[in-house]
């Protein structure tokens, strides 16, 4: 919760209502908020004009406080209503679970296994001789030198 956040202050139930988002920065705060309390019947729409405010007044959280007003929080998500709410003092609980679908059990060490055998170098391929070709060549030079005869 931001001090210079925008929350507002329903008369009906004298209750400070402020959007919180965690570590996200969300604009129109006032707007959401004032919709999902009309969505709650806390304030009241008007369809002649613009809102009334005789049941609301706009404040910051800072003036809030000053005032003695209870706050209630308005989660922007379920996700960070459950971030938020949980439990500070389960640390190891915390630090093992994962919001990111992992599993919330803790990893067991186990013994690190044996290295795996080194595998023997590779050899290059050898070349083809040249002396093959050549013997060929002869062969066909024999060959002719026979058929002229």
């Amino acid at each position: 919760m931001r001090e210079d956040s925008l929350g507002i202050f329903c008369k009906q139930n004298k209750t400070f209502y402020y959007l919180e988002t965690g570590d996200n920065y969300v604009g129109n705060t006032v707007d959401r908020i004032r919709k999902t309390l009309i969505s709650r019947d806390l304030i009241h729409y008007n369809t002649r004009g613009l809102m009334s405010t005789d049941d609301f007044t706009v404040l910051t959280v800072r003036d809030a406080k000053v005032a003695d007003h209870k706050l209630q929080p308005i989660y922007i998500s379920k996700h960070v209503e459950q971030v938020l709410t949980s439990p500070a003092e389960n640390s190891e609980e915390a630090s093992t679970s994962s919001h990111w679908g992992a599993s919330k059990t803790p990893k067991v060490k186990t013994k690190p296994k044996a290295k795996a055998k080194t595998r023997a170098k590779r050899t290059t391929k050898k070349k083809a001789e040249p002396t093959a070709q050549v013997e060929t060549s002869n062969m066909a030079a024999t060959t002719t030198e026979s058929t002229s005869e």
